[in-house]
């Protein structure tokens, strides 16, 4: 009888153990309860240890083996939260609160006569080499999208910036690559209209309950929602689960295993995400690079984000004035280019903090190209 119960104890422990290794958390809106996709969870360095899928849930035994206290929990249209791990293992839901969002609006008199909606927000880029800190830019840009011609490009006039990079991890890309591959900070590069009405080839937007979900085949790849609110928001992930996308370019060969992007908006409706009622977007990549040489790619992650603070509705002739302005290349200069301390300014738009371990490697591991 005692052997019984002793086997029966021992079944249970391990079964515990299971559970909290592999144990699944959700990330939910702390208003509407409703799962958040596209969630990054990062470590005490500033190391992303993952994301939440379409339904909002992340399995712990999924995430690197990275040894920290607190989990930092941040989503574009939310505030950062930080959680102590040894809580997160124990809790089912993690409740986050959106963010207060505050965009300025220069005053016209008939916007029926605009031509152009101009975007004026701040960006900030990261890209991880190697699984390290190679590149982190931030900095002030305005977007010209245009009202009537869908078709016209969007054209970016970039104010000032930021770069910030770590010699460590670029000069490892460079060993491991060769001098003729390199890796250069760019620019979210805008469309006239939402990513929702330009899927990729064999993408197809269906409904289910209620509910609009991006398909490939039979294959969730993303959704469409606008809350009661009528704050909108627009996910979707390029790269199937579970599979990976492979292209090559000469006698370099990238493997992508995830490119999600996500675009939140406000007063929408979900047959109106119009491209001037833009709140924020976010662009992940995470992959690898080889030579065709080698036998194992080299890890790569991009995360891109751009906030609106200040949108102006123009006419083509005020267009016309900004010509000469406009950049060629969504591709940054090596060195920074600023003049005010735009940085700290962010507050009072409500934009995520950054992780602090990000945070405390600016000026220290990532040392600014001036």
């Amino acid at each position: 009888m005692k052997y019984e119960i002793r086997i029966g104890y021992i079944i249970w422990i391990l079964t515990m153990i299971s559970f909290l290794t592999n144990a699944q958390i959700k990330v939910i809106d702390s208003l509407t309860q409703e799962a958040l996709s596209g969630v990054n969870l990062y470590a005490d360095n500033g190391s992303l240890l993952g994301a939440t899928n379409i339904v909002g849930e992340v399995v712990l035994d999924s995430l690197k083996q990275e040894k920290t206290v607190n989990l930092t929990f941040q989503h574009v249209a939310y505030s950062s939260l930080m959680v102590p791990f040894s809580e997160v293992k124990t809790m089912g839901k993690i409740k986050m609160v959106p963010r207060s969002i505050k965009i300025d609006e220069v005053a016209i008199g008939d916007r029926s006569k605009a031509d152009y909606v101009v975007l004026k927000g701040y960006f900030r880029n990261l890209a991880l080499l190697n699984n390290k800190m190679g590149y982190f830019v931030d900095g002030v840009i305005s977007y010209y999208i245009p009202l009537k011609n869908k078709k016209e490009k969007v054209r970016f006039i970039l104010k000032e910036y930021r770069i910030f990079e770590n010699k460590g991890a670029t000069q490892d890309l460079a060993d491991k690559m060769g001098t003729f591959f390199f890796y250069n900070p760019s620019l979210i590069n805008l469309k006239s209209t939402s990513i929702a009405y330009q899927l990729p080839k064999g993408f197809r937007l269906g409904e289910d309950k209620g509910r609009r979900f991006i398909k490939q085949g039979s294959t969730n790849m993303g959704f469409v929602q606008v809350s009661n609110e009528r704050g909108g928001q627009v996910y979707l992930n390029r790269v199937a689960p579970g599979t990976s996308i492979d292209r090559k370019i000469f006698k370099i060969q990238g493997r992508q295993h995830s490119g999600v992007t996500i675009e939140t908006y406000a007063n929408v409706t979900p047959d109106n995400l119009a491209m001037d009622h833009l709140v924020s977007v976010v662009r992940s990549s995470v992959g690898g690079v080889k030579k065709k040489s080698q036998a194992e790619y080299m890890p790569i992650e991009t995360y891109d984000e751009f906030y609106v603070l200040e949108k102006e509705y123009i006419a083509a002739a005020e267009f016309a004035k900004y010509k000469k302005q406009f950049a060629k290349s969504i591709f940054l200069k090596e060195s920074s280019n600023y003049r005010s301390t735009y940085w700290n300014d962010l507050d009072r738009y409500g934009i995520p903090a950054l992780p602090k371990g990000i945070k405390d490697q600016l000026g220290n591991i990532l040392k600014i190209k001036e």
